[in-house]
């Protein structure tokens, strides 16, 4: 699994933990009935092994119960807790969309989870709250900072891109992957029907090209080769990872098949790279196994163009000049 799906795989989890803390914390009275049945019920051994957990849920739903009962806008704070749960939920959808310029997102998070240390050994105590259960507040803080470690570590894999610390808040750098298929004999319904799907783009073999220079030979003027386009489906934002998989998900499939045309067939996976050289990015180029071995199968190459779109850095701001 790529860095970039283990960062958002681990903040998927901490942002489903979050919502689900926040949800829960709006049925308090409910979640305490049932919960003091559970820890009740006949064939649990709680009673006998831990009497004074028991006695501390009843404890807990008898004050819950009666506080809503005679001061119902008592439990508006705890509304506004689960709120709080859900906003910082939402906040971590920046990291989950651009972990490098939002990591401070994730360090705030781990600020949180250690100061839910001392929220609970201090006001803990002052409202009498048994030491267990402030020991289990506790390891809410200590869990939870472990996927947000995991997280920031693997940010930081990530920031070799841009080591200088030189991103333009406006750079944009853009990527589009595609497949070609070159035929200098079948058409683009043939391949299509060899495919089992239609071209995202496609030229015909001898219709005429587009913007081309009157004085230009004639058979310039004219395309020599078919060619058969399929990209990724997504947008040219998109992870290169995720690109690769969504078009090997498209192709892979049906690829083999092209084997069986005859005629200057040739296959090609191309990578255009619109690169914002103020945000100091090169592209490198990284193919799985499974796309190498496909390739093979197939006779394919791959193509890629970088272009720089727009004026990097300032000579003198890069540590390696003067």
């Amino acid at each position: 699994m790529s860095t970039t799906r283990q960062i958002r795989a681990w903040l998927v989890f901490f942002i489903v933990a979050l919502v689900l803390s926040g949800v829960t914390a709006f049925p308090l009275e409910t979640e305490l009935r049932f919960l003091s049945t559970v820890v009740r019920a006949d064939w649990s051994p709680l009673p006998q092994l831990l009497p004074g957990v028991v006695e501390w849920v009843d404890r807990v739903r008898d004050g819950l119960i009666a506080t809503n009962d005679q001061y119902p806008f008592i439990a508006y704070a705890a509304d506004w807790l689960a709120f709080a749960h859900l906003a910082i939920a939402v906040a971590f959808i920046g990291p989950l969309r651009d972990p490098v310029r939002n990591i401070w997102i994730i360090q705030f998070g781990m600020i949180a989870c250690v100061g839910i240390i001392p929220l609970a050994l201090i006001a803990g105590s002052v409202r009498g709250i048994p030491l267990g259960w402030q020991l289990i507040d506790m390891s809410f803080g200590v869990i939870g900072i472990i996927p947000l470690i995991i997280v920031y570590r693997l940010i930081r894999r990530l920031e070799y891109t841009d080591p200088y610390d030189f991103w333009d808040a406006e750079a944009e750098n853009l990527l589009d992957i595609h497949l070609d298929i070159y035929s200098e004999v079948a058409s683009v319904a043939e391949i299509s029907a060899l495919m089992g799907m239609e071209p995202d783009s496609s030229t015909e073999r001898g219709s005429p090209r587009k913007n081309v220079m009157e004085s230009a030979p004639e058979q310039a003027k004219i395309h020599r080769l078919t060619r058969w386009t399929i990209g990724s489906g997504l947008p040219n934002t998109a992870y290169e990872d995720d690109q690769l998989d969504a078009l090997w998900a498209r192709t892979s499939a049906a690829l083999p098949r092209i084997s069986s045309l005859t005629g200057g067939v040739r296959v090609q996976l191309c990578f255009f790279h619109q690169m914002d050289g103020r945000s100091f990015q090169g592209h490198g180029l990284g193919l799985s196994p499974q796309w190498m071995g496909l390739l093979a199968e197939v006779g394919g190459t791959v193509s890629m163009d970088q272009y720089i779109s727009r004026n990097g850095p300032e000579p003198a701001k890069h540590p390696s000049v003067g």
